[in-house]
């Protein structure tokens, strides 16, 4: 193929966009059927065009070297350095115009080439395909656990096995006077109909009904009340990711022109940020907060 070609660019896409798909990862393992050679060794006949200089000018412009310098390792051929005693060859075809080619491979990314043991080519499959089966062993080697600073959370829950009929009826007491407390609220939300209310809505109460179980039910390995509310904190989460989400939206819609307010001028940015103001925990601080320090 020609350095410039259709094919050249569409092989160059994908191997971008694999390559989004494992940035930030640890480690990676990238296999499978390439379809391209990498170096002159790793195709039969050695033709009089690829032995020339036209050869050394494909293999250099070969998509397969954007593996390469991203970092990545060819684990066979790491295994077998000396292309010409072990071509490695995955792809045989025989008859009037036989050819011999590398184009299966195995690569790694971050991991330790101690880690790489073994990488051969097996041909006992050879009459159901024209490729060879490229197979490794590598182990892979996980760093060891950091030491926590503090002890685990332990996920306490209403133990329902254990609840009596008392248990129930405190619970209905507790959501009753919840809803009558928070009606007006929740009302509004039914109201406003949009997708944000009724999320809103649903957040509140799933924590309504969460919190009149731990103060009705008994729970798992403690006493009520004396563990992190999991559901809570998922919602916190997801809080503050819809508003760093609308903040970048607004700020992106200035287009540098950042004023004093920009932010706070917003609806949705405001009904988020005091959701957040919310629920956030009495020993957490904000070390900025838009909506009461100017913009520098």
């Amino acid at each position: 193929m020609a350095a410039a070609s259709e094919e050249h660019d569409a092989a160059r896409a994908l191997y971008a966009e694999v390559l989004g798909w494992s940035a930030g990862m640890h480690q990676v393992l990238l296999l499978g059927d390439l379809n391209e050679t990498l170096t002159l060794w790793d195709r039969e006949p050695h033709s009089a065009l690829r032995a020339g200089g036209a050869g050394a000018a494909a293999a250099a412009s070969s998509p397969l070297l954007t593996l390469v310098v991203e970092g990545y390792t060819d684990v066979y051929r790491h295994m077998h350095p000396d292309a010409v005693r072990d071509p490695g060859f995955t792809h045989v075809l025989e008859g009037a115009r036989p050819s011999r080619s590398r184009i299966d491979y195995i690569w790694s990314k971050d991991v330790s080439t101690a880690s790489l043991l073994r990488c051969e080519i097996d041909a006992s499959l050879r009459a159901l395909s024209h490729h060879r089966l490229l197979w490794a062993e590598i182990l892979i080697q996980l760093p060891p656990a950091t030491a926590m600073p503090t002890s685990l959370l332990q996920l306490r829950l209403p133990n329902l096995r254990a609840a009596t009929e008392v248990h129930k009826t405190k619970f209905a007491q507790h959501v009753d006077t919840a809803v009558k407390l928070h009606q007006d609220e929740l009302h509004a939300m039914v109201q406003a109909g949009t997708a944000d209310a009724l999320q809103h809505l649903t957040s509140a109460l799933i924590k309504l009904l969460h919190d009149a179980a731990a103060a009705s039910f008994p729970i798992t390995g403690a006493a009520p009340r004396q563990s992190i509310c999991v559901l809570k904190l998922q919602l916190q989460r997801r809080l503050l990711s819809r508003l760093v989400k609308q903040s970048s939206a607004v700020l992106a819609c200035a287009q540098g022109a950042v004023t004093y307010g920009c932010l706070t001028r917003n609806a949705v940015w405001c009904q988020l940020m005091k959701r957040c103001l919310q629920l956030q925990h009495p020993s957490l601080q904000w070390s900025v907060c838009a909506a009461r320090d100017p913009l520098e």
